[in-house]
């Protein structure tokens, strides 16, 4: 999976890509909105790269890095990962501190959701937030036809947004929340 921007790349992980996945793992905003993920350790890095690209192998999509189409230099990663609680992907995406502000993320995330629009099977994904992650949801309610509903459960509060060529409900995001066995991997 290969999705190209005017300044950006969106490929596959590689274990080159190591020491870059550390270092995003222990920011401090990544930790605060997202949590830790069981990456302090370029070993813990190698394993992390080797199962979110099984994601993609297995479904036909995941997370990606995000690199400087020029440079190669990574930016974060951007995509559509299965959380599990949700019926469809859902989009995620982290920069490093070095890469923010400067409107990769959107750039990023428009990519992945023009490729979404795109598939034939699949249009309505969802992406969730932390509450206190206002960059974060300030992004999600541009550009795209967006309704949210915060979630208050077991997981955490999240806010969900629902990112679909149709006009959606509060209730048609919730839902989507399920088991993993109603998530349904893309076929080729």
């Amino acid at each position: 999976m290969l999705l190209l921007t005017k300044r950006l790349e969106l490929s596959p992980l590689t274990q080159a890509d190591k020491l870059w996945i550390v270092e995003m793992h222990q920011d401090p905003l990544w930790k605060q909105f997202i949590g830790y993920r069981g990456v302090a350790s370029v070993e813990d890095a190698a394993d992390y790269i080797g199962r979110v690209n099984a994601q993609v192998s297995e479904w036909g999509y995941g997370l990606l890095a995000i690199r400087n189409k020029k440079t190669n230099a990574p930016y974060g990663v951007c995509g559509l990962i299965n959380r599990y609680v949700f019926s469809c992907p859902d989009l995620g995406f982290a920069l490093l501190p070095s890469a923010r502000k400067q409107g990769i993320a959107l750039e990023a995330t428009k990519a992945v959701i023009d490729w979404v629009e795109m598939e034939e099977d699949m249009h309505f994904i969802t992406a969730s937030t932390h509450p206190e992650n206002a960059r974060s949801q300030h992004l999600l309610h541009g550009g795209s036809t967006v309704t949210f509903l915060m979630i208050i459960g077991s997981i955490g509060t999240l806010l969900v947004f629902s990112i679909s060529e149709y006009s959606v409900s509060t209730s048609d995001i919730a839902s989507t929340i399920s088991s993993p066995s109603t998530i349904m991997p893309k076929t080729a």
